[in-house]
């Protein structure tokens, strides 16, 4: 038999948190050996108020050859830490060693220091955020599509990200719908995933920035009769 989001053993040393205050990107890694009856190893965001929350899992391919094998992954998120919603110290990195998860604290590089840190030495200019509720998508089945929208009115300096799972979805098309900007995905597999579409505005006043974070939390369902449901931000 064969399941899907399994976690995976992984001990605390094995786990990292990084945070590029340059490319304002988070990259967590996990490294260690799993079973060699579990494949696909990965890490996966959480759906978590207030934080941030990654699962190492992976798929069951039967009982496979007694022995462990090596694993190395990488998950990499845009997002402006720390901001007043996120706690941008630590992570919380769930596994099959700790269940209810490891804390683990986010190391801070880039060209610069932190944004909180920066602010007070009067360096740059601080960046703000806000991480919105997550909304939920239910998509009846695989193969199916649907959409999200998001605004585009970010000015000349701002831009819009969207994040996935290229595992459980497909992005089928990207397109501009007025001050929309319009992405078809389609749904490769049953579960749970989640989609983020961060916002970033930049002032030409002050040059201070501001992320805004919309997560989606998908659930890909078997369902008799049902749609996609189409959701507008």
């Amino acid at each position: 038999m064969s399941a899907i989001n399994v976690p995976v053993p992984c001990p605390r040393e094995g786990l990292a948190a990084f945070y590029d205050t340059h490319s304002q990107t988070l990259t967590v890694s996990a490294k260690g050996e799993a079973p060699n009856w579990m494949i696909a190893v990965r890490i996966q965001q959480q759906v978590i108020m207030g934080g941030l929350k990654f699962a190492l899992l992976s798929n069951a391919g039967g009982v496979g050859p007694a022995g462990k094998k090596p694993f190395d992954v990488q998950h990499k998120l845009n997002i402006a830490l720390p901001n007043p919603v996120v706690i941008g110290k630590n992570i919380i990195f769930v596994t099959a060693d700790s269940p209810h998860g490891f804390v683990i604290p986010i190391n801070y590089g880039g060209y610069g220091p932190p944004a909180e840190v920066a602010a007070e030495e009067g360096t740059v200019a601080p960046t703000l955020g806000s991480v919105l509720p997550p909304i939920t998508i239910v998509v009846p089945g695989e193969g199916k599509e649907f959409k999200i929208h998001a605004a585009a009115d970010t000015g000349s300096l701002g831009s819009v990200n969207v994040e996935f799972d290229a595992k459980a979805l497909k992005l089928v098309n990207a397109a501009a719908q007025g001050l929309d900007i319009v992405w078809t995905f389609e749904a490769l597999a049953l579960g749970q995933t989640l989609v983020n579409v961060t916002s970033e505005y930049t002032s030409l006043q002050t040059f201070s920035q501001f992320a805004k974070i919309q997560g989606y939390a998908v659930d890909v369902v078997v369902l008799e009769e049902s749609s996609a449901k189409e959701v507008t931000t």
